[in-house]
């Protein structure tokens, strides 16, 4: 700086002081932006948050109140009657060894396969055959000896036993069929509740006419639950058990319904139906209106349970499954977990969720906050526990933090353009307004080197009313006095020659002169 002009210090001070506030400027307003931009998203987030959980708190109490008005229906508690005397009529019927035979070949040549084909899995047969005789006998009428494909075993209404059974059957099957396709439900099953006995199932597979207090699936969530309405049923109640992979359905996430059906003031059965993961799926992601819903590219909302495990289906599985599994293989997951998500195209209680948020929902937090998601992605997110009777279930609703931040780095890109821009309007200004304020300088610079080389005869224009104007002023007033002792010194040197030439001869007047005249002026100024 110390080598520098007055012109480049001043430009160089006036940059830099433009480019400090212009750079204090952005970042306040980069900073305020940015806390602004992320209270926006988080609110979003909540918003949609809150009104998802209200829509399948909705939901579940809509298919409660299904539930209690469709175990009081007339021609479910007839049916639930006439069911549980068929079924007691064949406690004591005898199986041939060839129906065995029969049972047997059926679970190795039909049902294990397509088990292994849609879970990739081979179970054991034994702890799936029923023990009781009547299990055998109906499964062997309506499973082995039934004529549809698996999935379709439900379109059978009439055995061809003849036993009272098959009567009910095809008195009810129909009925049951028509009032459960418009409610909704993915299954129904009706409970003995003195034995525990499944009296009836719309899709005969293999729980079907076993018994849930001491048969194949007594340890299953769907056995806890009728237990439970068991031990205390009460005409209003309906209780609910959480999903589990249900292995006679194939291992799909199986969730109940529960409520006793009452013949007058008895309680004779448990209906229990079964909870569609569709239903959900269709609240938490909003029909896949994603965008339209405001959650962009990444957004989404899913529900985690007890276990830490999801209770709806990812958003990236139903839109790029390729890319989730890469995105799975990079948090480390295990290939076998990956590929049974893959295959059963699902995430329902396949992926774990242990984020700071699933484990604040689950903890019965409220909260929003930037955090990492399940894919090890930075997030925005907001969650909370859900208020579900019988369902320990938390909420989050997430947008990635790349996309809720976007709009940042474009202002930040348009606001480097505009920096650059106002600095090179900036520097063209403070060139011409430091060349306006050193011009006075310099001219006073050139008259100071004319004054040294002995040249008083100068002129001054109009002087400003700043520092640079008194200091011209003064040097106009220091040439002006020294003009004029220049001059006085000229005349008392032409006085004292005139005096010397009247009292000394002239030739020796005029060498005075000379020695005189000898000296320079600008010696003369400087002495």
């Amino acid at each position: 700086m110390a080598n520098l002009s007055i012109k480049s210090k001043l430009l160089t001070m006036l940059l830099a002081v433009s480019l400090f506030s212009i750079a204090t400027v952005a970042s306040l307003n980069y900073y305020a932006t940015y806390k602004a931009l992320e209270a926006s998203a988080l609110s979003h987030l909540t918003s949609l948050r809150a009104a998802r959980a209200d829509q399948l708190e909705q939901l579940v109490e809509r298919l409660r109140d299904e539930t209690r008005m469709v175990a009081g229906n007339a021609s479910i508690v007839e049916a639930s009657r006439d069911f549980i005397s068929a079924y007691r009529a064949l406690e004591n019927v005898t199986i041939d060894p060839s129906m065995d035979l029969a049972l047997h070949q059926y679970y190795q040549q039909s049902f294990l396969p397509e088990y292994e084909k849609e879970t990739g899995q081979v179970p054991e047969l034994d702890p799936m055959l029923p023990a009781t005789p009547a299990a055998r006998y109906l499964q062997y009428q309506w499973m082995a000896h039934n004529p549809f494909p698996i999935a379709e075993k439900d379109k059978l209404v009439r055995a061809d036993d003849d036993s009272a059974y098959s009567r009910a059957h095809e008195k009810w099957h129909p009925v049951i069929t028509r009032l459960f396709d418009s409610l909704g439900f993915k299954g129904i099953v009706i409970v003995d509740i003195e034995t525990g006995a499944i009296v009836y199932t719309r899709r005969k597979l293999p729980d079907f006419a076993t018994r849930l207090s001491d048969g194949p699936w007594a340890h299953t969530h769907a056995a806890e639950l009728f237990r439970r309405i068991q031990r205390a049923p009460e005409r209003t109640t309906v209780d609910i058990e959480d999903f589990e992979l249900f292995r006679p359905y194939f291992d799909e996430p199986s969730s109940f319904f529960a409520t006793p059906i009452f013949d007058g003031g008895r309680a004779i059965a448990v209906l229990m139906l079964r909870l569609s993961t569709e239903r959900i799926d269709q609240v938490m992601t909003g029909g896949h209106q994603w965008e339209r819903d405001g959650l962009g590219k990444t957004g989404e909302a899913y529900v985690v349970g007890h276990d830490f495990r999801m209770r709806s289906n990812s958003r990236f599985l139903i839109e790029a499954p390729e890319q989730y599994a890469q995105a799975l293989q990079q948090t480390g997951m295990p290939e076998r977990d990956i590929a049974e998500i893959m295959r059963e195209k699902s995430t329902i209680l396949l992926q774990k969720v242990r984020s700071t948020a699933a484990q604040e929902a689950l903890a019965g937090n409220e909260g929003t906050g930037p955090v990492v998601d399940y894919r090890g992605v930075d997030i925005l997110g907001s969650w909370a526990p859900l208020h579900i009777a019988g369902l320990d279930w938390g909420i989050v609703a997430k947008i990635n933090s790349d996309e809720a931040y976007a709009p940042m780095r474009k202002m930040a890109r348009n606001t480097l353009i505009q920096t650059l821009l106002i600095l090179l309007l900036i520097t063209l200004v403070v060139m011409f307004l430091a060349t306006s304020f050193v011009r006075p300088v310099n001219e006073l610079i050139a008259r100071v080197k004319l004054a040294r080389s002995g040249n008083t005869d100068m002129a001054f224009a109009a002087e400003s009313t700043d520092e640079i104007g008194d200091l011209a002023r003064s040097f106009r007033e220091l040439i002006d006095s020294v003009r004029k002792q220049t001059n006085l010194l000229e005349q008392v040197t032409t006085e004292h020659q005139q005096l010397l030439e009247s009292v000394m001869p002239k030739g020796m007047a005029q060498r005075v002169k000379v020695s005189c005249i000898g000296i320079p002026r600008a010696a003369r100024f400087r002495g």
